[in-house]
C-alpha cells in the first residue's frame, strides 16, 4: 500500500526546500546525493538561474532557448538524488511519522498510478 500526490511539486514548493538551507543540509542526502551535489556545486536546480543578490532566492528559470520569469506553479525539474532529499525535508517539516515518510515512487509504483 502506498499513497501518492494528485499533483507533481512545483517549483513554489520546491523553492521552501531551497530557501530554508536544504541544499546545505547534509542530513536530507543520501550519501551518494550530497557526493553529487558538492562535486557539481549545486546550490539549486539545475534549470534555476539565480536573478537577485546572493542570499537573495530570486530565479528564473531557464529554458531550451531562454531564461524567462520563474513559472512557481510548474512542476519542478530535478533529479533522484534532489527528490528524495526534498522528501526527507518535507518529512521532517510536515512532522510526518516515521512510518509514512515522504518518498520517491518506485517504477512499479507509477505505472500503477
Amino acid at each position: 500500500d502506498f499513497q501518492a500526490s494528485e499533483h507533481m511539486i512545483t517549483n513554489g514548493e520546491y523553492w521552501h526546500f531551497v530557501s530554508e538551507g536544504g541544499y546545505r543540509t547534509k542530513e536530507y542526502w543520501c550519501d551518494d546525493g550530497w557526493a553529487w551535489r558538492k562535486h557539481r556545486n549545486i546550490k539549486w536546480p539545475f534549470f534555476w538561474e539565480s536573478a537577485g543578490p546572493a542570499g537573495s532566492h530570486e530565479y528564473k528559470l531557464r529554458t531550451i532557448f531562454q531564461e524567462i520569469d520563474m513559472q512557481w506553479d510548474w512542476p519542478v525539474d530535478v533529479n533522484y538524488y534532489e527528490a528524495k532529499a526534498f522528501c526527507k525535508w518535507k518529512t521532517e517539516k510536515d512532522g510526518s511519522p516515521t512510518s509514512r515518510p515522504y518518498r520517491v515512487l518506485t517504477e512499479a509504483e507509477h505505472h500503477l498510478m
